[in-house]
């Protein structure tokens, strides 16, 4: 009796979640424009979307594969459009940044802690503060005050080539690494086995892992896993 009862329950809640998904599935589709169109994209299964077709190991290559500069694809009911190619990219978020500056509303962001990051910071007056900033401390004119830093890393570098140039990618993770954390925090790092250099290599790897558009999907179509526990099968 009690199995059957559980058993029941299992099913309502299944049926709620679906049917909550297709409503959702449903409601969040754009409405374009008269005369509009979305860029070309994969056939799209509902709720879905194209995700099945991805390769989550390395979705640059899946995108890529479809074939086109611009491509339209719907996951798990969140519009994406994917530009594929350096030129469009710099016509559309360059040349026209009034219409393009804008950031969209990613859950994984502030999941993992990094919505704080300008870059993926949503245009406001917080935004606009922090290229201030940047303007201030980065622009041409000041450049120049960082190059004897620069060349101190560049001499670090070289040495560290002449020691081992067969892991020159490490080197270089290095090299940029020290530069970005003396000109930012005035930190000097280590030639080797910085402990915050190797943070930021760590940080750097789960946020190209993790923060990928097909999983910040899951996140926006469920928004019940971000309160799960890691070890939770629906994480």
């Amino acid at each position: 009796m009690l199995n059957h009862a559980i058993g029941a329950l299992e099913a309502l809640l299944a049926a709620f979640a679906i049917g909550f998904a297709l409503r959702s599935y449903l409601n969040t589709k754009q409405k374009l424009p008269h005369n509009a169109q979305y860029p070309p994209g994969p056939t799209s299964l509902p709720l879905l979307g194209s995700a099945l077709a991805i390769d989550v190991s390395a979705p640059w290559l899946t995108y890529k594969a479809w074939g086109s500069d611009v491509v339209y694809t719907r996951l798990f009911g969140q519009d994406n459009i994917i530009i594929n190619s350096e030129q469009v990219a710099r016509d559309l978020l360059e040349h026209r940044s009034q219409n393009y500056s804008d950031r969209p509303e990613i859950a994984t962001n502030e999941l993992f802690g990094i919505d704080y990051n300008t870059a993926f910071m949503a245009y406001s007056s917080r935004w606009r503060l922090h290229r201030k900033v940047f303007h201030q401390t980065l622009r041409q004119d000041v450049a120049p005050n960082f190059r004897s830093m620069q060349m101190e890393k560049v001499h670090e570098l070289l040495l560290n080539l002449l020691e081992d140039p067969l892991d020159y990618p490490k080197h270089l993770e290095v090299h940029s690494g020290s530069i970005i954390l003396s000109a930012v925090y005035s930190y000097e790092a280590a030639r080797h086995d910085d402990p915050m250099i190797e943070r930021i290599t760590t940080a750097t790897e789960v946020v190209l892992q993790e923060l990928r558009p097909e999983v910040a999907a899951v996140f926006s179509a469920f928004p019940y896993r971000r309160r799960c526990h890691p070890s939770h099968p629906a994480v």
